[in-house]
Parts: C-alpha cells; sequence; structure tokens
C-alpha cells in the first residue's frame, strides 16, 4: 500500500486476524507488509540520494556524464587484489618452495 492509511488499515486486518485464529490470512497480510516496509526503505534511500545529490551537483553531474564509474571502480578494486594476491603468492612460494626456483636456474644453466 502506497498510502499511510491503507498500510494502517492492513496493520490492523492483521491484528483482528490473529486475534481471530487465522494466521494464514494474517501471515499473507504480513508478507504483504514487510515487502511493502522493503519498498518504502529503497525509496528512502533513492531519496537521500538524490537529495545528496542535490546538496552535491558534481557528484549528480559525474554520474551523469559517466554512468559506469561505478561499474569501472569495481573492476580496478577486482584487478587490484588480484595483483596483491599475485604478489603475495610469490613471497609464499620464494619462502616455501624456494628449491623449485633452484631447479628451474639450474635447468637454465645447463642449457
Amino acid at each position: 500500500p502506497d498510502h499511510f492509511e491503507t498500510y494502517q488499515l492492513e496493520n490492523y486486518l492483521q491484528q483482528v486476524l490473529r486475534a481471530q485464529g487465522k494466521t494464514e490470512e494474517a501471515n499473507e497480510i504480513s508478507e504483504k507488509l514487510g515487502n511493502t516496509d522493503k519498498l518504502k526503505k529503497n525509496k528512502e534511500k533513492e531519496a537521500s540520494s538524490l537529495l545528496m545529490a542535490c546538496l552535491d551537483p558534481s557528484e549528480f553531474f559525474g554520474n551523469l556524464m559517466d554512468p559506469n564509474k561505478e561499474e569501472r571502480k569495481e573492476e580496478e578494486r577486482t584487478k587490484n587484489s588480484v595483483r596483491a594476491s599475485k604478489k603475495k603468492w610469490k613471497e609464499i612460494r620464494e619462502e616455501r618452495f624456494a628449491f623449485l626456483e633452484k631447479n628451474k636456474e639450474s635447468g637454465n644453466k645447463e642449457q
């Protein structure tokens, strides 16, 4: 329900149905109201982000001019984590498997 009074009436209906022992119907209404709460929170979140965009016009125009900015940032974070992982693996490999590096070097000298 989009309107506050409709929401309140459905909430009262849920309470009455529970008092009458009709829990199945009350649960259906409860789920509907729960979904409404989620939608309301999403709308509030959108409204607050729009408000912040209005307060910071550079952010708004930045997103308008570059809609894939968030995707690129996520890709960059992924690349950085992969690089860090590879670097860490090289350190571990050198520390724990130094004999492999020695075998590799000795194989190159023989050729």
